[in-house]
């Protein structure tokens, strides 16, 4: 997987002026452990000449990337709101790993998404891949996410469902607030990649600055069987909600 840096410009006062970068830390991780539900029968793929997995076997594979705050000194940040989606193949289902400690935060099963559409398979379809979208909100007092497949949204319950956002918040990330030379950046680093569930899976899911223009907003054309492989997914600016106030 691949980050490359990605600025977002951010909806504040007009007396604010504030961008968020990324910059990777992790490439192609190997998680080190998984929420219950979860197995360790997912391979990097790497095709050998018989048609054959290779490579390292685990839980799955995430990007890592820290986020940096920039703009007015002092500036106090009450939200930020990120879209984005996966833009290469990759297994079963999804997790997250907000704070960078090792520990996922958020998992969801290939069995939710494709009771969101029927036929959903991303380790096939591009075009299924690019259309899961997650919005993640972080905020002062928590962190939320909801998870959509071609804009339609996705059961927070069910198998392989899990999530412990709730004690996430900015102060937890470092990015409640702006020092005196406008800049503020993650204590941990934001983990994105995705779990196997059952059966020998692979893949190496693809972040880049367009896997982050997500927004759940866009009407998707669900595919029919015969236009299934060309499906395309929209993309739109994530929006991101700050709020200045003078540092007292």
């Amino acid at each position: 997987m691949r980050l490359t840096l990605l600025s977002l410009f951010v909806a504040a006062s007009s007396q604010a002026s504030i961008t968020l970068s990324y910059n990777q830390t992790a490439n192609n991780a190997l998680w080190s452990s998984a929420p219950s539900g979860y197995n360790t029968n997912s391979y990097e793929y790497i095709p050998t000449m018989n048609g054959s997995y290779s490579g390292r076997q685990g839980y799955g594979f995430y990007d890592a990337f820290s986020i940096q705050a920039q703009g007015d000194a002092n500036a106090s940040i009450s939200s930020i709101t990120l879209g984005f989606h996966f833009a290469g193949l990759f297994d079963d289902s999804i997790a997250i790993d907000v704070d960078g400690d090792g520990a996922i935060d958020y998992a969801l099963s290939y069995w939710n998404l494709d009771g969101a559409y029927s036929g959903y398979q991303p380790w096939n379809s591009l075009a299924d891949a690019t259309n899961v979208g997650i919005v993640l909100t972080i905020t002062a007092s928590g962190t939320t996410a909801q998870s959509y497949v071609y804009g339609q949204t996705v059961s927070s319950s069910g198998s392989g469902y899990y999530n412990s956002l709730a004690s996430i918040t900015l102060s937890t990330l470092g990015l409640a607030s702006l020092d005196a030379n406008g800049d503020a950046t993650s204590i941990g680093s934001l983990r994105v990649g995705f779990l196997n569930v059952a059966g020998n899976g692979g893949g190496t899911p693809s972040l880049s600055s367009g896997s982050f223009n997500y927004n759940p907003l866009i009407n998707y054309a669900v595919p029919e069987p015969s236009t299934y492989g060309l499906a395309l997914g929209g993309l739109a600016l994530a929006v991101v909600a700050l709020r200045r106030r003078a540092k007292k």
